[in-house]
């Protein structure tokens, strides 16, 4: 996905209330292998893969920047209709467990205790582990009940399961349009 936005002129003291960017939409997004080509690196011979994205001509400075994750759009709890993250409260356990949304009801066979110090080289932990947090009441759901003790996946597991990236912004200036700070 790669964002744009607008500069604008006189600095932060135009930023309005909370620094929100008005201006800053998506300009393309590249979900699943749509968009993508295979590169072989003439290096050492690895494959990536590559994106392309002609910017269009424009008239004001702005900026480009890339976001990615690897949830597709319309999670549930995680991504809205454009792919765009939603707020972590969710599956945010502080101070307690009311904001729970999520439940973790997948058994697994291999679940290690609370205690156990697990590494990356050892059997796919295949469950809910052990120290999520657990409903103490029954509650509905989105229209579905789920009963008091089912486990709750909490923002540990959470973090884990939505990965994003964001680079750095790359800003273009534009001849008779807004200055860029830091542009020579």
């Amino acid at each position: 996905m790669s964002l744009s936005g607008n500069v604008v002129a006189g600095g932060l003291s135009v930023v309005p209330a909370g620094a929100k960017n008005t201006s800053t939409h998506i300009l393309k997004t590249f979900n699943g292998s749509a968009g993508w080509t295979a590169v072989t690196s003439t290096v050492d011979g690895t494959q990536f893969l590559s994106m392309s994205y002609r910017i269009p001509a424009t008239t004001q400075s702005q900026y480009v920047r890339l976001r990615g994750t690897n949830l597709p759009a319309s999670v549930p709890f995680e991504t809205d209709a454009n792919g765009s993250p939603l707020a972590d409260s969710f599956t945010n356990t502080v101070p307690n467990t009311n904001n729970l949304s999520i439940p973790c009801t997948v058994a697994g066979t291999n679940v290690p205790t609370s205690t156990t110090t697990y590494n990356y080289d050892q059997p796919k932990i295949d469950g809910c582990p052990n120290h999520l947090p657990t409903l103490s009441a029954a509650t509905t759901l989105n229209g579905v009940v789920v009963p008091a003790g089912t486990k709750m996946v909490a923002f540990d597991v959470a973090a884990w399961s939505d990965l994003w990236f964001y680079s750095n912004p790359v800003y273009v200036e534009v001849a008779g349009s807004s200055l860029v700070a830091g542009v020579n």
